[in-house]
């Protein structure tokens, strides 16, 4: 079920977000910019698009609540906000121009300013930042972009929409919670969600806990895994998620059991003959089945 709800969860966000890149403002923006502020198609003026599209992000924000922020940022050498609407403490904000930032330097700029007529970018899970430092409280937050083009096929700039993960994070703890430890990981094992709450978000947070540091593993098709620190032995299960080219967007889920749980359960229910390791991968397989 977790990788489900983590691939049907981000399926909504991408629609969302190809909803928003057919509506006229887009284009609208793009031809305007093109002819000094006049849109040749029907006279539009520059300004009249842009208050339209942050019409349309408002109203996109009111009804998904898991928004948090929509943007248009133009691919030019600072990589500057044109247009940003936010969610902050329950109210819906238009960004005065003032407020705009330059987002050149951010992980996500120059791998959605690459993308292609239809391309899709899918961030990491992490923690949000402005103005270069971790926003608290913690906003866990999962980006997708989509590139704009004029209309001689020229680039624009982007479409993205910032997602509070928290919602999608909750709905894959309940979904998943029961007798196994479940981990969470980026494409690098960084945790973004762990049983224990102070090694979530490590990449950010606490880079020395990762699953590549924390379980050794004696091969890789091995269900084994030993904890590096108590020595402890868990049964696991390992299936990945990933909904965009970029391999920075897999995920990692782990499935784990310790390995006396899993031998006292074996005796009590006579199960033996099916295998430590078999049984087990049974249960973890239905926990993480698609």
């Amino acid at each position: 079920h977790g990788r489900t709800i983590l691939l049907n969860d981000i399926g909504q966000y991408r629609d969302n977000l190809y909803f928003l890149h057919a509506t006229p403002p887009i284009s609208g923006i793009t031809r305007a910019a093109a002819n000094d502020g006049i849109d040749p198609f029907d006279g539009t003026r520059f300004v009249q698009w842009k208050n339209r599209l942050e019409t349309i992000f408002v109203s996109m924000l009111q009804n998904n609540q898991e928004i948090d922020q929509l943007r248009v940022i133009q691919t030019n050498d600072t990589g500057t906000e044109l247009i940003r609407v936010d969610r902050l403490s329950g109210k819906i904000d238009v960004i005065e121009d003032q407020w705009l930032q330059e987002k050149s330097a951010s992980d996500y700029y120059q791998a959605s300013a690459d993308l292609h007529p239809g391309e899709l970018y899918l961030s990491r899970i992490n923690l949000n930042r402005e103005f270069g430092r971790i926003e608290y409280p913690i906003r866990p937050t999962i980006r997708l972009a989509t590139p704009i083009f004029y209309d001689d096929g020229s680039r624009f700039g982007f479409l993205i929409m910032n997602v509070n993960a928290s919602v999608l994070l909750g709905r894959f703890r309940s979904e998943t919670e029961g007798q196994f430890d479940m981990f969470l990981t980026d494409n690098d094992g960084y945790y973004i969600d762990h049983p224990k709450a102070s090694y979530r978000f490590s990449r950010d947070l606490t880079p020395e806990h990762n699953w590549l540091s924390n379980y050794s593993v004696p091969g890789s098709e091995d269900a084994i895994a030993t904890n590096t620190a108590t020595k402890q032995t868990f049964v696991f299960h390992h299936v990945t998620a990933q909904y965009a080219a970029d391999p920075s967007s897999t995920m990692h889920i782990y499935a784990a059991a310790p390995s006396d749980w899993v031998a006292n359960h074996l005796w009590n229910r006579r199960l033996a003959t099916y295998g430590f390791t078999s049984f087990v991968l049974l249960i973890l397989l239905s926990t993480l089945a698609v």
